[in-house]
């Protein structure tokens, strides 16, 4: 639990399990009970992630109410939906740096290049590529969405110097900017070093394994996941990309914590 958040969940594969899961959701209604604390069900949801055509809709409840099913939910600052897309994620993460970049661009117009730059990387960027490593913007029309919030910044911060014909490539390349989908990739693939050299509370093991030697090329410390990717859904998933980003290395080090940018440099 994280302040008031908290998910919970289970595979539902027939009758038995819709049962075990409401008996799921009684005993932590007992659990707040015991500590003098309530749900307030009317905040609580339901999100039903399927292929299925007609995975069937079963209802919970919480209190006497009857929770409402949705098909998207927010969790430590990540809407993921049911479909396990990111288009509701990607537009909200466009529309909180817009109105911050729109706020800036009204009230710091005069400001020199740097102080310029400062306030993009402290106060746009972050919300770009906040928890870049848990979500992946997927389709071409989402990251054309997060560069053009980035393309806008640059030329914020150069409008001194560049006309505003001049090419937004020329200004990034100016800047030393690299792309928004460079730096989650970055993102990604160190935190897969860390899940590799357990400096995080995530066992790697329950999802890839070391590359059979006969069918590797390149360098010695290849992974391969368990389970065979077939979804475009799943090969973008953290794991299958990071994988698949880390074999094509042509060397992996093990770099000290202060050398974790030689991985994706």
């Amino acid at each position: 639990m994280f302040a008031d958040d908290l998910i919970v969940y289970r595979g539902i594969r027939g009758t038995q399990d819709e049962v075990e899961f409401q008996e799921d959701l009684d005993k932590l209604v007992s659990w707040a009970e015991l500590w003098g604390m309530k749900f307030n069900a009317s905040k609580c949801k339901v999100m039903r992630i399927s292929r299925k055509r007609d995975p069937g809709h079963p209802t919970y409840q919480m209190l006497g109410t009857t929770l409402e099913e949705v098909t998207s939910t927010q969790y430590l600052g990540i809407h993921i939906q049911n479909n396990l897309k990111w288009d509701v994620q990607t537009h909200y993460a466009v529309g909180k740096a817009t109105r911050v970049l729109n706020f800036l661009m009204r009230n710091f117009h005069n400001c020199t290049k740097k102080i310029k730059e400062q306030l993009y990387n402290s106060m746009v960027k972050p919300h770009l590529q906040y928890a870049s490593a848990a979500w992946n913007p997927g389709t071409v029309k989402n990251k054309d969405l997060l560069k053009k919030v980035q393309k806008r910044a640059a030329r914020f911060v150069m409008e001194v110097f560049f006309h505003r014909t001049s090419s937004v490539s020329e200004m990034l390349q100016q800047l030393s900017w690299g792309t928004i989908e460079e730096g989650r990739i970055k993102t990604r693939t160190r935190t897969l070093q860390k899940i590799i050299m357990n400096q995080l509370a995530i066992d790697g093991s329950k999802y890839f394994k070391p590359k059979p030697s006969r069918s590797r090329r390149g360098h010695e410390n290849q992974l391969v996941l368990h389970e065979t990717t077939y979804t475009d859904i799943m090969k973008e998933s953290f794991f299958a990309e990071a994988i698949e980003i880390w074999n094509r290395f042509p060397v992996v080090p093990v770099p000290d914590d202060d050398d974790s940018k030689s991985l994706t440099s």
